[in-house]
């Protein structure tokens, strides 16, 4: 996929997918590393961040990083917002965008979620759902339709898009804007694969008419952010939350390798600072 192309498929749909972007190889020492870890934590995510948990080689992949460049520019921030999932997320369109003031119709979003799905999803319900173009609408809540009746925000953020059950593939990376309204476990319909449904729809499907999931769906989450004011808020808000992942987070070999700074990387640690009370440290490139 050329960068153009990279470009603009994020401007008009609010993701990008890449297929085949990982080896089948890379794929399965990804998927054993993840099910030893998920193996003991009842379905329930790993405390810490990816890095902490040796998957350095994901953070700091080259194709990763040069994918997201094209839409967030050439330096990025890794600030630990990331984990391993192993079991679907609930089914509910939501956002991911924290302390976001602007209005979505005329402005980009500057932190992206990218996701590495350790199986397939073209024969299996379980993935990734999305509302096309849905990153320049507002997730219909009360506090949106009162920013529309303030004139803060255009009628025009409050209608709906498609839904689109993203059918990954091994081997596949995509991301999407925070603002992009997502869901986990889609449910694929068995002879109509094309048909996607909202979230609350997909729930009240039977087992008989879907494509199965798999026993064990395994995925891999993080964020990157673009210098700016929109990624300070964000980090702002993901410092307060979930304690104990940032108390059990290490940044693995992150901050003792120059390579993150070789490749445009600065790596934070302002969570790990705020729950380990010591002082905050500087941004560092590392």
């Amino acid at each position: 996929m050329t960068t153009g192309t990279i470009r603009e498929q994020f401007d008009e749909q609010g993701f990008v997918l890449v297929r085949g972007l990982f080896t089948q190889e890379q794929i399965a020492d990804w998927r054993e590393r993840a099910l030893s870890l998920c193996s003991g934590c009842d379905g329930e995510q790993p405390p810490g961040e990816l890095a902490t948990h040796g998957f350095e080689d994901i953070l700091l992949n080259e194709d990763i990083l040069g994918a997201v460049k094209q839409v967030l520019g050439n330096d990025l921030i890794y600030f630990g917002d990331s984990s391993l999932h192993c079991s679907p997320n609930d089914r509910t369109f939501h956002v991911d965008a924290r302390g976001d003031l602007d209005d979505p119709s005329c402005t980009d979003y500057g932190v992206v979620r990218c996701g590495i799905y350790l199986q397939d999803h073209t024969d299996h319900s379980g993935g990734l759902k999305v509302r096309v173009g849905s990153h320049k609408r507002a997730l219909l809540r009360p506090g949106t339709i009162k920013r529309v009746l303030k004139r803060k925000a255009r009628p025009a953020t409050l209608l709906h898009t498609p839904a689109r059950n993203l059918k990954t593939r091994t081997g596949d990376f995509i991301f999407w804007s925070l603002r992009t309204h997502h869901s986990g476990g889609a449910v694929i319909l068995k002879g109509l694969r094309r048909l996607a449904f909202p979230p609350r729809f997909d729930a009240l499907i039977p087992t008989f008419l879907r494509l199965p999931d798999h026993e064990n769906r395994l995925a891999l989450f993080f964020a990157y952010g673009a210098p700016g004011e929109q990624t300070e808020r964000y980090i702002r808000d993901q410092v307060g939350r979930r304690p104990e992942a940032w108390e059990a987070s290490t940044f693995g070999t992150l901050l003792s390798s120059d390579r993150a700074q070789k490749l445009g990387l600065s790596i934070r640690t302002d969570g790990v600072d705020a729950h380990r009370s010591v002082p905050r440290s500087d941004s560092r490139s590392l």
